[in-house]
């Protein structure tokens, strides 16, 4: 039996702090799951300039340049709409994590007041745009 393990403490531990962390202890977590032969890991969010979370990954290119050595673990980027797609792309990602979102709820918190159609709109643009590797992860949020 494989266990493939996929870390997204590099993205989503971050937004659980309520102070910066530095672009060193990311770059040290990230090599430390590295070494530990994590199959996958989430370094960062390329999220909209509107998201309160966006101060926290303003060293996503610094990240990914500190990162660009490893073959592994495959790095996914979360991207959640098309213009966060983008950025990925212009720093340099190899591959990226898209959200679909599962409820009405969870596509307007996760995505600027956005409907759920106009999400899945965006989501098919972004996969048919598209040239790397892409981690689906659908989302809900209850209540």
């Amino acid at each position: 039996m494989r266990i493939y393990v996929h870390d997204v403490t590099g993205r989503d531990g971050v937004q659980n702090y309520d102070f910066p962390v530095s672009t060193r202890s990311k770059l040290t977590y990230s090599r430390h799951m590295a070494a530990a032969g994590v199959a996958s890991i989430e370094p960062g969010s390329f999220v909209s300039s509107k998201s309160e979370l966006h101060k926290r990954f303003l060293d996503n290119a610094d990240v990914l340049k500190g990162l660009s050595d490893l073959q592994d673990p495959i790095q996914y980027w979360l991207a959640p709409s098309l213009g966060c797609y983008k950025k990925c792309v212009l720093a340099g990602a190899r591959s990226f994590g898209l959200v679909i979102s599962v409820n009405e709820d969870h596509e307007k918190k996760n995505k600027d007041g956005a409907s759920l159609d106009e999400g899945i709109r965006e989501s098919r643009e972004i996969i048919m745009a598209a040239a790397m590797p892409i981690l689906f992860k659908l989302s809900f949020l209850f209540g």
